[in-house]
């Protein structure tokens, strides 16, 4: 969104798309390898935005878990935790949720009709903030920007925020966590909720990254064209490269060369991307670099 902050929206959902299943209990969708990738991504953010519906159902705390990620923020000058967000229409909030619990004050996005009373059941424990009738999330992630400082916003969730945010084409990028089973009921909560959203099959979003963490898979859409923000990790990406069958197959070798990645294409030192290239960006390597095989004979 031009003129609003950098937006990463975050879901998990279940192979049929469910973000939930239809019981009074929290369905857990991500493995521990995926919610410490998201804790990374807290600690990036300058805010983290939830619906009212999931401080209701879920009782987030929204807070940076590892104690080394909460000390590299304070010694970069910035809050130990990214700052908490939420929008109600209803107004319908309980100040013992965990979300008020702290550290720091969090904003509530509120409708018109609801506002005062908000304040007066809230009190200190959060800044409400009159967000129009219905309240505007294009308004909101506005005033995030321009009035709250902050210029990377992670959302995740639920169902109606997602939507929202896509249908209004608000967001940078998508991660999409897949669960590997199915929840199978019609009246579960699901992801893409019905709407008008502006990538479709004629101008579809970029497939930037995919990775495996533990045994939940891990999607990376681009949705805009705006660069990402040096605080998050480069996308680790893979291209598909096609290796021959043989009945006395050489042995495949990668030869790592730097690279530069964008989002129409891949280019590599005035050289074209084979398709039998794998890009990849690994921790030692310090930057993108693209892996290309070479064949050797055995033995």
């Amino acid at each position: 969104m031009p003129g609003g902050p950098y937006t990463l929206l975050s879901c998990a959902v279940s192979i049929d798309g469910c973000v939930d299943d239809a019981s009074a209990d929290r369905l857990v969708l991500s493995g521990p390898e995926d919610l410490d990738e998201v804790d990374e991504l807290r600690a990036a953010a300058d805010a983290i935005l939830v619906g009212a519906g999931t401080v209701r159902a879920d009782n987030p705390r929204l807070l940076v878990r590892d104690p080394g990620r909460v000390a590299r923020r304070q010694a970069a000058g910035r809050p130990p935790h990214p700052l908490r967000v939420t929008i109600t229409a209803s107004g319908e909030l309980d100040p013992a949720a965990q979300f008020f619990a702290g550290p720091g004050t969090p904003l509530v996005y509120c409708a018109t009709p609801a506002t005062a009373a908000v304040r007066a059941r809230l009190g200190g424990l959060a800044v409400v903030i009159d967000a129009g009738d219905p309240p505007s999330l294009r308004g909101v992630f506005h005033d995030l920007h321009s009035e709250r400082n902050v210029a990377t916003l992670l959302v995740e969730g639920g169902a109606r925020i997602l939507r929202d945010a896509l249908a209004d084409d608000l967001a940078d990028e998508l991660r999409l966590a897949v669960a590997p089973y199915f929840v199978g009921d019609a009246a579960a909560p699901r992801f893409g909720l019905p709407a008008a959203y502006p990538h479709t099959a004629a101008a579809p979003a970029v497939l930037a990254a995919v990775r495996r963490l533990g045994d939940v898979a891990v999607l990376h859409y681009s949705l805009g064209t705006r660069e990402r923000p040096a605080a998050l990790r480069p996308f680790v990406r893979l291209v598909p490269f096609y290796c021959p069958l043989t009945a006395n197959p050489p042995h495949l070798v990668w030869r790592m060369s730097p690279c530069t990645v964008q989002r129409s294409a891949v280019k590599m030192e005035n050289r074209k991307l084979s398709p039998s290239a794998k890009l990849t960006n690994r921790e030692d390597a310090g930057s993108w670099s693209m892996l290309t095989p070479f064949w050797r004979a055995p033995g």
